[in-house]
C-alpha cells in the first residue's frame, strides 16, 4: 500500500524495487514510470540511497 510516507524496503521488497529500477534503466518500464535516485554518504563511508518513484 502506498500512503506517501517514507519507508525502508527490506528483504524481497528491496529486491523487487531494485528489479523495477533496473527495468526502468533498461527501457522496459511503463512509459509513465519515473524514478529519482539520490545517495547520501557520511564520514564513516556509510551510504543511504533514496529512491522516489513517480507514475
Amino acid at each position: 500500500m502506498y500512503d506517501g510516507a517514507v519507508h525502508e524496503h527490506v528483504g524481497a521488497d528491496r529486491s523487487g524495487l531494485a528489479a523495477e529500477v533496473e527495468r526502468y534503466w533498461d527501457g522496459h518500464a511503463d512509459p509513465m514510470a519515473s524514478f529519482e535516485i539520490g545517495e547520501f554518504r557520511d564520514g564513516d563511508h556509510r551510504v543511504m540511497v533514496m529512491i522516489v518513484e513517480g507514475c
